[in-house]
């Protein structure tokens, strides 16, 4: 374990942070570890005893950086409000639904042979039809 990352351990330790035993147990065996909680204990007692603290100023500027718009949503967002999987997961669902009815009203299939006739209708000729004298 590096002295940063015992540091860091330390530090969280003293924060009240939830710790790893293994890790905080190796962090307290590093050389110079007391030491440091010490200063840790220092600087923390003597933040507490500072009671000074940032100009509004500071809290305006950082509060106009916080306070950022929401973003703009997409325009295909907008128009659909559904999830795109749904979307195409209901396209493909209507596009099975328009082949099927379109197999299921006859339109779709293929015939063999001609369908029968309902009439039958005979010409003579020289009857119901001329030969026209060719030109």
């Amino acid at each position: 374990m590096t002295d940063k990352d015992s540091m860091v351990i330390l530090s969280a330790f003293l924060d009240g942070e939830e710790t790893d035993e293994k890790k905080l147990a190796e962090a307290l065996a590093m050389p110079g570890a007391l030491d440091l909680l010490r200063d840790f204990v220092h600087l923390r007692a003597e933040l507490k005893r500072d009671g000074s603290h940032p100009r509004p100023i500071f809290y305006k500027k950082m509060q106009s950086m916080l306070m950022t718009a929401p973003p703009k949503r997409k325009w295909w967002k907008m128009i659909v409000p559904v999830p795109a999987p749904a979307l195409v997961l209901f396209v493909i669902f209507m596009t099975f639904l328009a082949v099927f009815l379109i197999f299921k009203s006859g339109r779709g299939k293929t015939h063999e042979k001609p369908p029968e006739p309902a009439r039958v209708v005979f010409f003579e000729q020289g009857v119901d039809w001329k030969k026209l004298p060719d030109s």
